[in-house]
């Protein structure tokens, strides 16, 4: 593994020279922060509404996640076909105007469960369209070279956008209730594309295919290199596993060993600092073989899973805690810029798709496995399980050969 040049300053480098990532860096951190106020405020707002329950709440986050998982990979065509930075402009309002509409339904004496419902599935199909135009659209603005810089700058100022963010919500939630906060987000959407509608990059060359031709295209692009579709198809796993314990019986270890709540956001703090660690230090590292080393990277959330069972002293699992954050985001850097600089620029929304896609599905398909194992086993064996399960792929993933064989190269030009 060879260093790069200062770190940081490798990745101001990046941010000084392109005003197109500077735009990028900006649209990014602004709402990703103001993503924070719906987060914490919606579901509160929705549960003081008379008469509706957790299962109101499930029908609303369902219709957003139930609309980003249908439209997510037309969004990926849309992706390949149209200009990048004018697709996450329209989302982007699209998302200001949704978010802005359940606020005022909220200021209303009665608000309309179904309207909300409507437009939290609009919000969930401008965040599919978004998402893979935001991971092509990078190599656009950034030069190779600055690529992993640039990514591990832009996950370091979301980490801490998500740490910081909650509290401040929070805050402003407490004091001015859930319409105020709906409303900073919409207007951070709208801020959003402000900064992206400078842009004006070149429109793409047009493939002559139907869409649905694109997508096949898309698709063939993705089987094409193995190591992608390995990864994904073995973090669907990871993730569902990983994710089912930590949303569902994490909290039940901290009940039933610990002080419940206030540990839990203990542990998940250590986490989210962790993750800013670990997009520092992926500004650092080029390995000559990165989805080994960002493979081997998620080894401590593996540990991690294990303490829980019997529970390790908490200041054990707190460090730990720390250093799982720091391993999934280096992951997260080398995966991305890999897929950046090894995918033909012309496929590369269509092949984010796919693999958002896989992350998608794996956390209801977690949540769902993992409450029900536990109610006919034990919360101990679920967990147990689980580990062996992420185990098994953070060690046969670096094994394989389109694993070890993988280099980052030059992307092929479209």
């Amino acid at each position: 593994m060879t260093a790069s040049r200062p770190p940081v300053g490798e990745a101001l480098s990046a941010l000084k020279a392109s005003p197109g990532f500077r735009r990028l860096f900006f649209a990014r951190t602004v709402s990703v922060f103001g993503s924070q106020f719906t987060n914490v405020a919606l579901a509160f707002a929705i549960l003081a509404i008379p008469g509706t329950s957790t299962a109101t709440l499930g029908l609303v986050f369902g219709s957003l996640s139930a609309a980003t998982v249908i439209f997510l990979l037309l969004g990926g065509v849309l992706g390949d076909r149209v200009r990048r930075d004018v697709l996450i402009v329209v989302s982007d309002l699209v998302n200001a105007l949704a978010i802005g509409g359940t606020a005022f339904l909220l200021s209303q004496d009665q608000p309309s469960i179904a309207g909300i419902c409507g437009l939290a599935a609009l919000s969930g199909a401008a965040v599919a369209v978004r998402s893979p135009a935001m991971t092509a659209l990078l190599p656009q603005v950034v030069e190779e070279e600055h690529l992993q810089s640039a990514n591990a700058l832009l996950r370091l100022t979301i980490n801490t956008a998500t740490l910081v963010g909650p509290a401040v919500a929070a805050g402003v939630f407490a004091a001015t209730g859930a319409v105020v906060a709906l409303s900073l987000d919409a207007a951070s959407f709208a801020l959003s594309a402000l900064f992206i509608v400078g842009l004006k990059l070149n429109k793409p060359e047009r493939s002559g295919h139907s869409m649905v031709t694109d997508l096949r295209h898309g698709w063939s692009a993705f089987i094409e290199h193995t190591w992608i579709w390995v990864v994904v198809a073995g973090f669907l796993l990871f993730n569902a596993s990983a994710n089912g314990v930590f949303d569902v019986l994490v909290p039940v270890v901290m009940r039933q060993h610990f002080n419940g709540a206030s540990t839990y956001a203990a542990l998940l703090t250590a986490m989210a600092i962790g993750s800013i660690a670990g997009a520092g230090i992926a500004m650092k590292v080029r390995p000559k073989r990165p989805m080994v080393v960002g493979v081997l990277a998620c080894a401590p959330f593996v540990v991690l899973m294990a303490l829980l069972i019997p529970p390790a002293p908490l200041a054990v699992l707190l460090a730990f805690g720390v250093l799982q954050g720091i391993g999934v985001d280096i992951f997260g850097v080398l995966w991305d810029s890999s897929l950046q600089l090894n995918i033909n620029g012309a496929v590369l929304a269509r092949v984010s798709a796919y693999d958002y896609l896989g992350s998608i599905l794996a956390t209801p398909i977690g949540l769902a496995a993992v409450g029900f194992i536990a109610h006919r086993t034990s919360v101990e064996a679920t967990i147990a399980g689980a580990t062996i399960l992420c185990g098994l792929v953070v060690v046969i993933l670096p094994m394989l050969k389109s694993i070890r064989t993988m280099r980052t190269t030059n992307p092929l030009t479209p």
